[in-house]
């Protein structure tokens, strides 16, 4: 039976409020699960109303029939968009057959505030400001108006310099507390959207606002307080539409009030302190003109300024609770400590059961020290918690990377206190899904995804500290393909290069941290060998991953202007590294990298069809790899260091010709036979070596591989800590332990029928012969579970070994294809659909099974 099709996107968004392109791209699922099945042809009609589309009546677009297979990157070529304009749209496939399939359910999307001028307000902020090193209480903005007619539609624009949170009529405006994310506020501001038409009533109205310091005016991490401004700054646009017709519109102007709050300092570094005694029910119990309200301080408005003001796509918010261990409890104290179980970054929620209630000094933590006592690395501070109160007490702005709690105050008994541990994060589900019969292996993929999770804040933190809450460019970057391989992360990831854009410096190059620390100058230089060229990186990953052309487009001039500045610091094109890795002699990592730039831009060149842009690349890759050549490869063949870390990021990055690839490779396998002969912190630091396991993987020795992941028994302890998952990350470990055991590869091809998961290369490398997890005493993997959601859908797979065979299931999603390659290199052809094959073994040794012909 036919199917529709599901899973509606609009800019990689589901149902997007508030967006700033009036030519958004759509795609979607086939939906169509009959076997061999694929899209021949498509429909999209847009229409105003609901009422219209649910008519097939598209007034605002309707395309007719459109062949061809494409379900993704699909722009909107309708009637002209304006701001606020919702559309609500639908889709349909034409089957193989040529006949159509069912309507897919609807979608919306809707149009935010394009211009400076739909923006009627000014900048508002309180008579408060802290310094450099102090901070002042938060400050509650407010603005009683009314109403005379019932709301049709209602959205709220709120824009922040800091973070906030906000009610109206005292109902949250989300679910979770809101806050900003953090961007270069010199250059550019993001603004929410919210649909409060449920929220209005006939009559009065209140709207109040919690607006702190945050990123702009907090401590970033790192340096002093304040690097973007002094105080907190808001911008708000009230936009009613009445079911007579009317319009109402209000603005941040000179008629809001401010008064002080009951949370006495906030800073997304340093902490939050909160007087529950001074906490209203209501934030706003009375009109904004009674006695302790006072005028907010005007500042410019949106059209008087520099500054680009987009729409927000990749916020942080809360997630459901986590409930801790209590673990330690000292009475003479009234200290009770809790643990978690993994780290998180995030803020605790305290709920008090004693009747009395109390005051509390709440520290976070990463780790114990030898006598089980916390390493702090943040506070909070919670004063006269009110117990009769049947909500918890939370801290609002406070960001921390934890995963122990000390709880210090009024407690007099043990369990006197629930603590709950409250993850903030940009929610991003899981697209990549693996379980193996292998626990430990499980727990660390579950925890590098976890790691990417957490770290994507308002930037791409590069740990879970107090001082790597930076967005670190050589971290985020690094990262990219994990992260667009494990997680629905194309719009952080997207935003992420849009925030590189707007730092990147007139020569080309990129600061080391971004968003920019305005008064940090060490971080404002370029940042190690290879960050910058990560950006480029990053442009081919999302335009694997999703087949963009347009951001392609969009920021392949920054990349030329990249390797322009990258030349220009080159002498005789070898790359100056300012702030060598001792793991590789000075500058021949970041020449390395600056090849690799090359080869990259030169790929992106060829999809665009720039062939002057091409041919410039490719002559500038080849002379950076000439000259690589000359002076880090020995007459010999030898490359100058020797080191596994060297072999492998020559290897992987196809510098050598191929008599120095046999030397590498001699290098890289003894440097691992080594280390497998020595100390777990041998093996350790071996594997946090980039590139490593991909190129043993490609150079033939997948035993050595997985020797070293399998027999590093630190891998999946509860001890490892945020830093070790980023250098496991940064190593390609997830990205190299999902491909080989699930198989699955994007296809070399570029063409629009097989980039972007179209078409799927299925190649899984069991563990098999013998010799596997000699250290541990565990077994090789012989089973495994695994799912890869792409842009164009939900492939599976799953194999299994027994004592006769190799088994394999695999199945993909409609309008796709996929090649099967199993273990004895046997390739199978497949279409959409379920498929199963098995491979009978040769004579097995002791239980083992090994593969007839199969070196």
């Amino acid at each position: 039976m036919q199917g529709a099709p599901v899973r509606l996107r609009c800019e990689y968004l589901s149902d997007p409020l508030g967006i700033d392109t009036t030519r958004p791209r759509l795609a979607w699922w086939s939906g169509d699960a009959r076997p061999a099945e694929l899209q021949t042809a498509y429909q999209i009609i847009a229409a105003s109303h609901p009422d219209l589309l649910a008519m097939d009546e598209g007034d605002l677009w309707d395309t007719g029939r459109v062949e061809g297979r494409n379900s993704a990157q699909i722009e909107y070529q309708g009637k002209p968009l304006i701001a606020g304009r919702r559309v609500w749209w639908k889709v349909r496939g034409y089957d193989s057959d040529g006949l159509p399939t069912p309507w897919s359910d609807p979608a919306t999307f809707e149009v935010g505030l394009l211009a400076p001028a739909d923006w009627a307000g000014r900048w508002i902020s309180a008579g408060l400001a802290g310094s450099r090193l102090t901070t002042v209480p938060v400050p509650l903005l407010g603005r009683s108006f009314e109403l005379k007619t019932e709301p049709q539609r209602a959205r709220l624009y709120i824009a922040a310099r800091g973070h906030f949170s906000a009610r109206l009529n005292n109902e949250p405006l989300t679910a979770e507390q809101t806050t900003a994310g953090w961007v270069d506020w010199r250059r550019r501001a993001e603004y929410l959207t919210f649909d409060v038409t449920d929220l209005l009533t006939v009559g009065l109205n209140r709207l109040a606002l919690l607006l702190a310091d945050g990123w702009y005016a907090g401590d970033p991490g790192t340096g002093v307080r304040q690097q973007y401004g002094d105080r907190p700054e808001l911008l708000v646009e009230l936009r009613v539409r009445g079911k007579d017709g009317s319009e109402f519109r209000l603005s941040s102007d000179s008629g809001w009030r401010w008064r002080p709050s009951w949370i006495l300092a906030a800073d997304p570094s340093r902490g939050e302190t909160v007087d529950g005694r001074q906490q209203p029910e209501d934030w706003m119990p009375g009109p904004t003109s009674e006695p302790g309200w006072y005028p907010v301080e005007q500042g410019a408005r949106v059209v008087d300024e520099t500054i680009t003001l987009s729409a927000a796509r990749t916020l942080p918010i809360t997630a459901a609770p986590r409930e801790m261990e209590c673990v330690g409890w000292w009475p003479e104290s009234g200290t009770a400590l809790f643990d978690l179980g993994d780290p998180l970054i995030g803020r605790a929620s305290l709920k008090l059961k004693e009747p009395d209630g109390g005051a509390f000094r709440v520290r976070y933590g990463l780790t114990l020290d030898e006598a089980g006592a916390l390493i702090a690395s943040g506070e909070d501070a919670h004063v006269a918690v009110d117990s009769e109160s049947p909500a918890p007490c939370n801290a609002t702005f406070s960001l921390q990377g934890f995963r122990y709690l000390e709880v210090t105050g009024d407690l007099y008994r043990e369990d006197a206190l629930s603590v709950d541990a409250v993850p903030v994060a940009v929610p991003m589900a899981a697209h990549a899904v693996l379980v193996a019969d292998h626990p430990r292996l499980n727990q660390l993929f579950d925890r590098l995804t976890a790691h990417l999770r957490a770290t994507r804040q308002g930037a791409s933190f590069r740990g879970l500290g107090p001082r790597d809450r930076i967005g670190d460019v050589a971290a985020a970057g690094a990262e990219t393909g994990a992260l667009l391989l494990t997680l629905d992360s194309v719009p952080a990831v997207v935003d992420w290069v849009r925030d590189m854009l707007d730092a990147q410096f007139p020569e080309g190059l990129f600061p080391a941290v971004v968003p920019a620390l305005p008064a940090e100058e060490g971080w404002n230089g370029e940042g190690a060998a290879g960050a910058s060229e990560t950006f480029i990186e990053s442009l081919w990953h999302l335009y694997r991953h999703t087949g963009d052309r347009r951001l392609l487009r969009q920021a392949f001039p920054a990349a030329k202007q990249l390797l322009a500045g990258s030349l220009g610091r080159a002498r005789d094109f070898i790359r100056e590294d300012l702030d060598a890795d001792p793991a590789y002699p000075a500058d021949l990592a970041a020449t390395a990298w600056f090849y690799r730039g090359a080869r990259l831009a030169a790929r992106i060149a060829g999809v665009l069809g720039n062939l002057t842009d091409l041919e410039d690349c490719e002559e500038l890759a080849a002379n950076i790899r000439n000259a690589f050549r000359r002076r880090f490869v020995t007459p010999d063949g030898r490359i100058i260091g020797d080191n596994a870390a060297v072999a492998a990021l020559t290897l992987a990055f196809g510098l050598l010709d191929r008599s120095e690839q046999r030397l590498a490779r001699e290098v890289l396998f003894g440097s691992v036979t080594t280390a497998l002969n020595g100390s777990a912190l041998e093996r350790r630091a071996l594997l946090e070596t980039p590139w490593l396991l991909t190129v043993l993987g490609d150079q033939g020795r997948l035993d050595l591989a997985y020797r070293l992941l399998l027999e590093t028994p630190f891998i999946g302890e509860p001890a490892l800590g945020g830093t070790d998952m980023a250098r496991l990350l940064r190593a390609g470990v997830a990205e190299w332990l999902f491909a080989t055991l699930s198989g699955f590869a994007p296809s070399r091809d570029l063409s629009e029928r097989h980039n972007a998961y179209r078409h799927l290369i299925i190649e899984p490398r069991p563990p098999l012969g013998l010799g596997y997890g000699e250290v541990t005493g565990e077994p090789p993997v012989r089973a495994v579970e695994a799912e890869l959601s792409t842009q164009s859908g939900r492939f599976e797979s799953s194999w299994r070994i027994n004592e006769q065979s190799f088994e394999m299931q695999v199945l993909v999603p409609g309008n796709c294809s996929a090649e099967l390659v199993l273990p004895d290199g046997t390739r199978h052809a497949v279409e959409a659909g379920a498929h199963e094959f098995s491979m009978a073994f040769g004579e097995a040794g002791d239980g083992i099974p090994i593969l007839r012909e199969v070196s």
